[in-house]
Order: C-alpha cells, then sequence, then structure tokens
C-alpha cells in the first residue's frame, strides 16, 4: 500500500511537471483561493485566540465579571471590567492563582516645549513579573512597591517609545517626566519584545494607585462597584481554568451579599488580546461573515480548477481507457487521479501561505489606530489549518473530475487515434462556470450594497450643518484644573475666540457629535405617566446658549437658550422632537410640561428642536434634551465653533489663542467633519474589504470562462475549419463562440441575482445606517454590477473567440 502511493505521488509529481501551463494555472488559482481563506484565519486568530507573548502563556488568564438582572453599577470602558476593591479581592481570597494583576488605559500628556498626548498604561505593581516582562535597562515595579496611593510617582517606557522620543538615550533614567502637570520618575525602560497583555502597546506603565493624581475628577480607586480595570491572571500548577472559574464564582457569590439584587458573573478565559464574552458576541456574527465571504472565493477557485482538471481528463480519455483495459480498477484510477488534485492543493496551500505572511499586517495597516503590534507569524495551528484546507479542497475539486473521467466508453475511447477527444457535451464544466457567475455576483452585489451604503452615510441629513464647524478640546480633567480655575479659563478663550476673524459663533457643549453621549433616566412630573412606565432612559447634554444655533438645529417650537437660562438656575430645557412625541403626544404639546433627572433636578421644558444624528450616522438620536451648562462647571466641555469657510487658518489661530492662555496645555483643535469621518471608518472598511474580494472572486471566476472556452475552441478546432471552408464569416463563428460562453454566463447572473435577494436580507444590518427596504428598492445596485459581471464575462469569452477565428482551415482539416 505504501509502495503504491509513492508510486502514485511520483506519477502525479511527473504528471504535473509535464504540462506546466496547466500546472501554473491551477497553483495561482489555489494560492489565491487558499491564501486569502488562510490569511483572514490567521488574522482572526491572532486578535482572539492566540496565547499572548508573555512568560508561560498557557498558564495565563483573563478575568471578566459581567452582573445579571437590573443591577447598574459605574461603568468606564466595558461592562466585563473590574473595580480595584473587587480586583484586590479576588487577589488576595482565590487560591487558585499564582498571581493576579489589573490594568488600565489612561490618557496622558507628556509636557515640554510641545505638548504631546501618548498612550498610557496604568498597572498593579506586579503587571512585569506576571507576565514576564523584563526591562531593556533600568527596572521595572518591585512587588509590592507600589501599594500606596500617590506614593510611587514613578513610570517605565516602552522601547519603541523611548527610542521615538529619547533619541535611544539611557541617561533617561532617573529623569522626570510630566505626565498630567504630576512629577514621574523613570525608573526603566522596558525590553523590546515585551507588549504586555495589550494590543495597542502603550507608551509609558505607570502603578494604578496614581490615578487620583492623574485623574483628580474620578476617584476610582475607592469606588467598590465601578468597572474599569482589566485583570489578568496566572494560574497555580495542576489548576485548570473551569476550576478556576468555580473558585472565583464561589468568592463572587460572597460579595455580592453586600449588595441586594446583584448577582455577578465571572468568565475565566484562555489568555489572548480579544477574548472577552461581550467582545465574542458582537464579532462572531461579523467573523463568520468574513470567513464566508473568502470561502466563497475558495468555491470559485475550486471550481476553476476542477474545470481545468476536467478539461485535461478529457485530453487523457484513452490513457484512461487503456489503463481500464488492461485491468486497473476503477477505484484505483481515481485514487491516482485525486493524488494529483490533493498533491496540487497542498502546493497552492503552500504558495499560499506567502500571502497568509503578507497579507495580515497589510489588513491591519488600512486600520487608523496607531500602536498595534500583532505577531502574525504562522504557528502550528495556522499550518495546521492551511493543510486541512488545502485537502479539503484538493478533494473538492478533484473528486468529480475524477469520477467522470474514469466511466468512459472504452469502445469508442480506444477505437480513436486522435490525440484529442470528440466534442462532448460537458455539462458538469458548463455547471462550474455557471456556478462561478452566480457566486461571484452574489459577492459582488453585497459590496456594491455595502458601498452604497456608505455612499448614502456620507451624505446623509445628520440634522444640523457639520460643515465649517471646528472643536476645541482641552481635557482640563485630566490636567489638573478645578471648576473655578476652568469657569476663569473658559470666559477668557471665549471671548478671544469670538474675537478671530472668520469665526461667526462660539458654543461650548459637553459631548460634542460623534464623541460619546451621557444616558439620563427622567420621570414625567405633574402624575404624568407614560405606556412604558414612569421611569425613562433618554439622552442628554449640557450646552452653552448659542450651541443649538451653532449647530444649526432648526426649532420646531417654542425658544432656544438664552444667557440668563444659564445664570438663572432655573434648569429649563430643550428637547427633541422624538423626545416630544413620545411623552406628550397630545395636542397641547410638551411646552411648559416638567420632568426630573435622576439627580432630582427638575426641568421646564421651553423649546423643542429637531432630532439629529450625532451617535450613529443614519440613525436618528430618538428622545433627547438639552439643559443650560452652568458657567462654573465647565471642566469637561469642548467648544464648538462655526467658521465663515477659512477652515485651516481658523484652526491655527483657535490653537494659538489657546495655547497663549495655557502653554502647558494640550490643544485639540479640529473640524467636526473629522469626527464623521471617524464614525464611517468601519464602513468604509468593509467597503473596501469585501470589494477586493469581490473583484477578486470575479477575476478567478473569468479566468474559469476563459480557461474553459479555450479549451472548447482547441476541441472544435476541426469544426471551426470545417465551417471556415464551406464560407462561414469571421464574425458569425466569433458570435458563436462568445454567445456559448455568454449564455452560460446570462443563467449564472441570473441565478446569482436571485440569491442576491435571499442575501441582502441578511446584510440589511451592515448597511450603516441604510434600512434593509432601502437597499431592496435599490435596483440601480444590482442592475450596474450585473452589467459590469456580464462586461468582464464578455471580455473573458472574446478572448478565445477572436483567437478561433484565426484559425487556417487547410491546417485544422489537415490535422483532422
Amino acid at each position: 500500500m505504501l509502495s503504491s502511493t509513492f508510486q502514485d505521488l511520483r506519477y502525479a509529481l511527473r504528471a504535473l511537471l509535464k504540462h506546466r501551463n496547466f500546472t501554473a494555472a491551477a497553483l495561482l488559482t489555489l494560492a489565491l483561493g487558499i491564501g486569502i481563506n488562510t490569511s483572514i484565519f490567521t488574522l482572526l486568530y491572532s486578535v482572539a485566540v492566540r496565547p499572548l507573548p508573555v512568560k508561560e502563556p498557557d498558564r495565563v488568564v483573563n478575568v471578566y465579571q459581567t452582573l445579571e438582572g437590573e443591577y447598574s453599577r459605574q461603568v468606564e470602558g466595558s461592562v466585563e471590567l473590574l473595580s480595584y476593591p473587587e480586583y484586590l479581592n479576588y487577589r488576595d481570597r482565590v487560591g487558585g492563582l499564582s498571581d493576579l494583576a489589573a490594568s488600565a488605559d489612561i490618557k496622558l500628556y507628556l509636557g515640554g516645549d510641545s505638548v504631546e498626548r501618548i498612550n498610557g498604561l496604568m498597572v498593579t505593581d506586579n503587571y512585569f513579573t506576571l507576565l514576564g516582562g523584563g526591562s531593556a535597562f533600568g527596572r521595572t515595579f518591585f512587588d509590592k512597591e507600589c501599594q500606596t496611593p500617590l506614593q510611587c510617582p514613578v513610570a517605565v517606557l516602552s522601547h519603541s517609545f523611548w527610542e521615538r522620543r529619547f533619541g535611544s538615550n539611557q541617561s533617561v533614567i532617573g529623569t522626570s517626566l510630566m505626565l498630567n502637570r504630576q512629577s514621574f520618575t523613570v525608573i526603566g525602560v522596558a525590553a523590546r519584545d515585551f507588549h504586555g497583555a495589550e494590543m495597542n502597546v502603550p507608551d509609558v506603565w505607570i502603578p494604578v494607585t496614581m490615578q487620583p493624581a492623574l485623574m483628580p475628577e474620578s476617584k476610582f480607586l475607592t469606588l467598590p462597584d465601578c468597572s474599569w480595570l482589566s485583570v489578568v491572571g496566572r494560574l497555580k500548577e495542576n489548576v485548570s481554568v473551569p476550576q478556576l472559574q468555580a473558585e472565583m464564582q464561589l468568592v463572587a457569590a460572597q460579595m455580592d451579599q453586600e449588595y441586594p439584587g446583584r448577582k455577578s458573573v465571572v468568565n475565566v478565559m484562555p489568555g489572548s488580546y480579544l477574548n472577552s464574552p461581550e467582545v465574542r458576541n458582537e464579532g462572531l456574527p461579523i467573523a463568520l461573515l468574513v470567513m464566508a465571504a473568502v470561502g466563497l472565493v475558495l468555491l470559485i477557485a475550486c471550481a476553476n480548477v476542477s474545470n481545468l482538471m476536467l478539461a485535461r481528463a478529457a485530453a487523457r480519455r484513452k490513457e484512461i481507457a487503456v489503463r481500464l483495459a488492461l485491468g486497473a480498477s476503477r477505484w484505483r484510477l481515481i485514487r491516482l487521479l485525486l493524488t494529483e488534485s490533493l498533491l496540487l492543493a497542498i502546493l497552492g496551500g503552500l504558495a499560499g501561505l506567502f500571502l497568509a505572511v503578507f497579507v495580515p499586517p497589510i489588513l491591519l495597516s488600512v486600520i487608523p489606530e496607531a500602536g498595534l503590534d500583532i505577531d502574525f507569524t504562522p504557528n502550528a495551528t495556522v499550518f495546521a489549518y492551511m493543510f486541512s484546507i488545502s485537502l479539503i479542497t484538493g478533494v473538492v475539486f478533484g473528486l468529480a473530475p475524477a469520477i467522470q473521467s474514469t466511466k468512459p466508453n472504452l469502445t469508442a475511447a480506444l477505437r480513436s487515434t486522435r490525440n484529442r477527444p470528440r466534442v462532448s457535451r460537458p455539462h458538469l464544466r458548463n455547471l462550474l462556470v455557471i456556478g462561478q457567475i452566480a457566486v461571484s455576483l452574489v459577492l459582488l452585489i453585497g459590496a456594491g450594497l455595502l458601498a452604497r451604503g456608505l455612499h448614502r452615510a456620507q451624505s446623509t441629513d445628520l440634522g444640523f450643518d457639520q460643515k465649517n464647524l471646528v472643536v476645541l478640546s482641552m481635557d482640563l480633567a485630566t490636567q489638573g484644573y478645578n471648576e473655578a480655575r476652568a469657569a476663569t479659563l473658559h470666559g477668557q478663550l471665549s471671548e478671544r475666540l469670538k474675537a478671530l476673524p472668520g469665526v461667526r459663533s462660539v458654543s461650548l457643549a459637553q459631548t460634542v457629535p460623534f464623541t460619546g453621549g451621557r444616558d439620563e433616566t427622567i420621570e414625567i412630573e405633574g402624575g404624568e405617566t407614560t405606556a412604558q412606565g414612569s421611569a425613562q432612559s433618554v439622552s442628554a447634554n449640557e450646552v452653552s446658549a448659542e450651541y443649538l444655533q451653532t449647530l444649526g438645529i432648526p426649532l420646531r417650537r417654542g425658544r432656544y437658550f438664552t444667557d440668563e437660562d444659564a445664570r438663572s438656575g432655573a434648569s429649563p430645557a430643550v428637547i427633541s422632537q422624538a423626545m416630544a412625541n413620545r411623552f406628550w403626544p397630545d395636542p397641547t404639546g410638551p411646552l411648559a410640561r416638567r420632568f426630573r433627572d435622576r439627580a432630582g433636578q427638575s426641568h421646564e421644558i421651553i423649546g423643542v428642536v429637531a432630532d439629529i444624528s450625532s451617535r450613529q450616522i443614519g440613525k436618528l438620536d430618538g428622545p433627547y434634551f438639552y439643559t443650560p451648562a452652568s458657567p462654573d462647571k465647565l471642566v469637561g466641555h469642548s467648544f464648538v465653533l462655526r467658521t465663515n469657510g477659512n477652515q485651516g487658518g481658523v484652526v491655527s489661530a483657535v490653537r494659538e489663542v489657546a495655547r497663549s492662555l495655557d502653554k502647558d496645555a494640550f490643544v485639540s483643535v479640529e473640524p467636526l467633519e473629522l469626527n464623521v469621518r471617524r464614525e464611517l471608518e468601519p464602513a468604509r472598511m468593509s467597503a473596501w474589504f469585501s470589494g477586493t474580494v469581490s473583484l477578486l472572486a470575479l477575476l478567478i471566476a473569468a479566468t474559469g470562462i476563459y480557461g474553459m472556452l479555450s479549451y472548447h475552441v482547441v476541441e472544435r478546432t476541426s469544426e471551426i475549419g470545417i465551417r471556415m471552408a464551406l464560407g462561414a464569416q469571421r464574425r458569425s463563428l466569433l458570435l458563436l463562440i462568445v454567445g456559448d460562453g455568454m449564455k452560460l454566463a446570462g443563467i449564472g447572473t441570473a441565478i446569482g441575482l436571485v440569491a442576491a435577494i435571499v442575501v441582502t436580507k441578511v446584510m440589511s444590518s451592515l448597511l450603516f445606517g441604510v434600512a434593509s427596504k432601502d437597499a431592496w428598492s435599490d435596483a440601480s445596485t444590482f442592475a450596474v454590477v450585473s452589467i459590469g459581471a456580464l462586461v468582464v464575462a464578455l471580455l473573458a469569452c472574446y478572448v478565445p473567440a477572436r483567437r478561433a477565428t484565426k484559425v487556417d482551415p487547410l491546417v485544422a482539416l489537415r490535422n483532422e
């Protein structure tokens, strides 16, 4: 058995080397199909499954905690994060852990000649020792060195940040850094290969116990019920993940007794970058959709190679008939042909593995996120996936040709002395071409709808005029400003900004469009209730008197705010039309009605404005209310300016004015349209990726049509010669051969359109604000994509057809 297998391999290798054109075409097709699948698998595996690049990664785990029921807590980041007291409780009481560390991202502003915003990570002092992170020089934190709050102002620099900012100068050890206006002593530079447990490598690590100094407005260290810390642990020897989770769940149940109505659920996951239940639940459908798309590309590649194999098998009909006549079993021949298919698939997979090395970093490079450093080096898991998919591919494209070619008519095959077979009815080859066109059209229409959705999202009406708006943010809360100092700065800054040439209006807002938002729970006063109950969740914003006019939000009823409203302390409210429709749909309307927020503040409605989109493009915000910003509470507010159009000059002038008032403050001045572009970045990336994959699929399908017709022309050389000898015109022959190919393309297009309509319903939730009914009614997308696919198919048909019309009738008849 072993010797026959080696014999089959030698024969297959000789056959592939003998037919180099066929082998090159098949290998290129398979390398693209298998390579793009392996590349996407490598990308997903590296960010969600691959163990962290740390010491003994198989013993490192991520710990998440979620709350069931209606119990609510303060959330800073994700609901699955832990509070500092909860972290200490788990660290000290869970026996299955050899150590437990915590971390949290923080925005840091590095002082100096020019203030620079850098990425910081607050960590517990055992973070480096738990993950096995050493230093290039200097040192990292000692265990139990930074237990007391505000007593450990030290910092460890990342190797890349040290090279970029300090020019690889080792004398940086012992120097001071001004971070958020607080002095920190540099004690070390981390090893070059240490990235910690974060995809986004920080510039600097600082003790988590310094949080109150860096974020004066937030006292997270003392809050027992606030989600803000990511937690990573190291298992003790012989302790499994399920055992640790059971033990931590018991400790969580004991902590829950201090909070009536709370029930915590602990999730312990093997350490990787993105493995939290929340991320997996949100990302799994997208990952499956992406894998399905590249899987369809591989299916098209299989159909293409299968067509090539069928054409080649037809040319080998006599050889196969002779083997059968000499006593070879049909199974023996099928095995021989499958060996050739599997060898071809494995070689294609190895070629595709080169794509898996280069494509993931390229895909990651288009993500507008600095500092990402992920290892995409293929490992045993990636090799196993590539090998498995290659074997499956080899069987898929090789089985049908092997079965069909081993059941010839022996008498006819042996009687024929021609090297080329007689013209047959290539039903299977035609079906494969039709399938390629249909699948390609589904992918193309999907990409077209995504591109169409992106275009609509870019041109959608946000409910306000986004052009010529500039946002000035200074993030005073992290730079040591109290309310009184912030009020003084805002007053001076507001006066100078209004005096700048080109500035039409100046306003303040707690949150500006597409930078998050604030949710509030309100109760309707006066004994009124809604159908949903008395307590309702809505969105809210604190703004200055000019904000609504600066954005150009139309007034529907009542009036806008005035400066007197902010000074009076009466706290009136202007609500959105959606809020008015939901809570006061009666003819009397909402004006002069009252409601109370969660802090107990009562608000009287003085106006109704139009609904806008400020959180998600293409989707109106829903119930929303605005209240006047108190002049004495402006620490977290940003300026929004309306300009006359010269944004470049205004941006520079605004930055200079802000720096003149506080040269050590970090100043961010950007057009509001940049926020809109960032909001659309996921849609833009999806459209780019789907378009690339779809065009690749169409290219492979067009190659399949070209190959099928090229073989068909060779197969019909004698027929073409006879037709030309009898007076057939070249144009009629051209139309005949092109018509054969276009019939298949037309059938494939029709099937693809029906399939695309079904797929559209699934994709409607991914059209970035475009409702499914809009996608269904957008016949132009279907028409343009279908016509484009048919044009490509026509070009693929024309080249071999034109070559057929140049056949010399004498040469063709002489060969006959």
